[in-house]
């Protein structure tokens, strides 16, 4: 009758966070744990639901339940390393996805977070090694080539991060970021025009997160043609 109890309060907070009820979501975790609380699923879903919250440190509490009854639970361990992003806590969620890759390898989110926690912390060629074995275990999603054009841009790289972005375009044309990026490269190259054409593009898949392109284009614009401008009298000149 408790196991039965249980798995109604499971599936019905499957049901609220399916609908984006979290509150609700969590009400029924925490009954279902009252009559289990050995349930590592019910734990990690806990969690789940304190991250979509935002409440990052109840988040991690839940997942390190789960892995007190479960070491060896990748997701829990990879949750646990996205709590600790949302906190900032970078080195932390970095041991976590380290935990993960050791379970599994093969874990594509894992290398891209731990990628991206690396890049937070600046350093550019640790998070470049990770989007590679991201990229090795499967090559054909477009966010790790944005990614990983990121960590290029870092290292003032403009021809391997174009390499990088034209791949994720390739694989997604729709990519909003990716051509915004693209567009921070042909700023760098004082390919203007490229630039513009490809800011308009992010700006018309995208309007809300890329409102702003058109204005960074206009300032670079500016400053370099003001560059030119004053080389250009330097140049002209006459000698006394």
């Amino acid at each position: 009758m408790e196991k039965k109890e249980e798995q109604n309060w499971f599936e019905q907070a499957v049901s609220f966070f399916e609908q984006g009820d979290y509150h609700r979501a969590l009400e029924c975790y925490e009954q279902a744990l009252k009559t289990d609380s050995g349930n590592e699923r019910a734990w990690n879903n806990k969690g789940n639901a304190h991250l979509a919250l935002k409440n990052h440190e109840q988040a991690v509490a839940c997942y390190e339940k789960a892995l007190e009854i479960n070491p060896g639970y990748v997701r829990a361990w990879y949750n646990k390393g996205n709590a600790f992003r949302g906190l900032k806590e970078y080195e932390k969620s970095i041991f976590c996805y380290e935990k993960v890759n050791e379970l599994d390898p093969s874990h594509v989110r894992a290398w891209n977070n731990k990628g991206n926690s690396f890049l937070e912390l600046h350093k550019i060629e640790e998070s470049i090694a990770c989007y590679n074995k991201a990229i090795a275990s499967d090559p054909n999603q477009a966010f790790l080539w944005n990614n990983k054009g990121n960590a290029c841009l870092k290292l003032q790289d403009n021809q391997a991060a174009l390499a990088c972005y034209d791949k994720a375009l390739e694989l997604d044309p729709n990519y909003a970021s990716a051509w915004n990026n693209l567009g921070n490269v042909y700023v760098n190259l004082k390919e203007f025009q490229k630039a513009r054409t490809c800011y308009q593009k992010a700006q018309s898949l995208d309007p809300k997160k890329h409102a702003s392109a058109w204005t960074v284009f206009k300032k670079a614009f500016k400053e370099s043609f003001k560059q030119v401008s004053f080389f250009r009298k330097k140049k002209n000149k006459p000698a006394v």
